[in-house]
């Protein structure tokens, strides 16, 4: 069921009590600074964006793609760059007003530099968790998760020949903190966020339950069939993984405290549920999702679009019963 707010667990969508803040461990691979002085990027479409806590399975075969493969997994702890193509992506005001001068900005610098000028001023930053080589072929099947977003901090050059890989100097991005202390905005903040993410439970059951109704399969590219509860443990499961070789860590702070900036693990966990809201939507909302620094404002945009896409499913059903006549 639904999450009640008025409920000892109402601070947070799965009922999380507040934990200490977690101190970096010094010389840890994963609490290094928050800057990446270089980040190789792989050039994507937003259509392939992955979000923080999914993962995805690319395909590298390309002699830069290679390359960069090597250095991240040396240098970088396996880390790289998605450098987000928006040819054809519409901005709503407030997406503009939040970062049209980091927009500006880079995409000046990139046509200076003869680079595609629609390009994200963040970057998805990814995380390689596993390496397959392909037996029929040169290729390699990369596993990564998506584990945050980082700021440009230069114009990507290509290094060593001018079909060569991109990189540029980097720093990552977190959301704007809800703050742990028992303040008055900060509760206001957590009881919005739980609101929201319970709204966003009951609209993907509904949508899920409309979608298994239709005869013909929706023109949406969202998918329902993950219910939030196994999508947000999902996302732990892989954010929490350091490796192969290594035990999970036990809380989100360990792995994360850097890269997206939190003060604590219950805000940790606040920011994974509010991407979690969003793994299930279309490309456009994602990356509208992607853009935000407001954990509640991610999961009120995830409610939001959820209803409209329930409202575009209702009347699907109409017609298909309509037709059925």
């Amino acid at each position: 069921g639904g999450l009640t707010i008025g409920s000892p667990s109402h601070m947070l969508f799965l009922g999380l009590a507040p934990r200490r803040p977690v101190a970096p461990r010094s010389g840890s691979p994963h609490m290094a600074s928050d800057e990446l002085s270089e980040l190789l990027l792989l050039p994507s479409s937003s259509t392939q964006l992955v979000l923080p806590g999914e993962r995805r399975r690319l395909l590298f075969r390309e002699p830069d793609e290679m390359e960069m493969l090597s250095h991240s997994v040396t240098n970088n702890d396996g880390k790289f760059g998605q450098m987000i193509s928006t040819e054809s992506q519409a901005e709503t005001v407030a997406e503009q007003r939040a970062g049209s001068e980091e927009r500006m900005r880079m995409r000046m610098s990139f046509a200076a530099a003869g680079l595609p000028q629609q390009v994200e001023p963040w970057v998805a930053l990814l995380q390689v968790m596993e390496v397959r080589r392909i037996n029929h072929d040169d290729a390699l099947a990369i596993e990564v998760k998506g584990v945050g977003r980082a700021a440009l901090e230069s114009v990507p050059a290509r290094v060593c020949r001018p079909d060569g890989v991109l990189r540029a100097a980097a720093s990552f991005v977190g959301d704007e903190l809800l703050s742990s202390e028992p303040n008055s905005s900060a509760l206001s903040q957590f009881l919005d966020l739980a609101e929201h993410m319970e709204r966003v439970e009951e609209e993907l059951d509904a949508c899920r339950a409309l979608e298994g109704q239709l005869l013909l399969e929706p023109e949406s590219c969202a998918r329902f069939d993950v219910p939030l509860r196994e999508q947000v443990q999902t996302g732990r499961t892989a954010l929490l993984q350091r490796g192969l070789d290594e035990a999970p860590a036990v809380m989100l702070m360990e792995q994360l405290q850097p890269v997206w900036h939190t003060s604590c693990d219950i805000e940790a966990e606040a920011q994974l549920q509010s991407w979690a809201a969003c793994a299930c939507l279309g490309g456009e909302a994602r990356l509208a999702a992607f853009r935000l620094r407001s954990t509640p404002a991610r999961a009120a945009l995830a409610h939001r679009e959820l209803r409209r896409l329930r409202a575009y499913l209702e009347t699907e059903q109409r017609l298909e019963r309509e037709l059925r006549r």
